[in-house]
């Protein structure tokens, strides 16, 4: 999404557009029409092989998944807010399966739990629980909070699929945890 037409990077995307080097989609939201760039599959496979030397390519794909971890932050806490948190979710969901990949044990789990949050909100509440889980995993014992947002996020889930016992399961459980806190 950029809003900027003058901005250099617009302007750098537009022209590998142009040359047929990346592919473009706009969606229309509330906020203003979001454009979409992606780079061909056969142009993301040469650029993966043979653009970055070995020592750049992790030094790259650590700031892909920094970048994305910020990105999924975001979008957690705009999704309820903003039409255009919802748009950027569903359009980049494959990148953000991919950037999973990049990041510490410590990301992963606030990833994990933000994309799950995120999923269950925009109607896919099996596999954003199969993600507050993992997340939940992860910070069992080791972060608190994480472990009262993963149980908090799981029992709104079951209350909203029509699962009332299991959540009122979940809050019971999660009780000790917020009074230790």
């Amino acid at each position: 999404c950029i809003r900027d037409r003058d901005s250099p990077i617009y302007n750098q995307l537009y022209t590998l557009w142009l040359r047929g080097l990346l592919t473009r989609e706009t969606a229309p939201s509330r906020e203003g029409t979001l454009l979409f760039y992606r780079l061909l599959p056969a142009i993301r496979l040469y650029v993966e092989q043979y653009l970055a030397r070995s020592d750049e390519r992790e030094s790259l794909l650590g700031r892909f998944g920094a970048t994305y971890a910020q990105l999924m932050r975001f979008l957690y806490y705009e999704l309820n807010r903003s039409a255009a948190a919802a748009i950027i979710a569903q359009k980049t969901s494959e990148d953000l399966e991919r950037a999973l990949s990049y990041m510490s044990e410590t990301t992963q789990s606030n990833y994990l739990l933000y994309w799950g949050g995120v999923l269950q909100r925009l109607g896919n509440p099996v596999y954003g629980l199969r993600l507050t889980e993992q997340a939940l995993e992860i910070a069992q014992n080791r972060d608190r909070q994480l472990e009262l947002l993963a149980h908090n996020n799981m029992a709104l889930t079951y209350r909203a699929t029509g699962q009332p016992e299991r959540a009122l399961a979940l809050y019971e459980r999660v009780l000790p945890l917020v009074q230790h806190i």
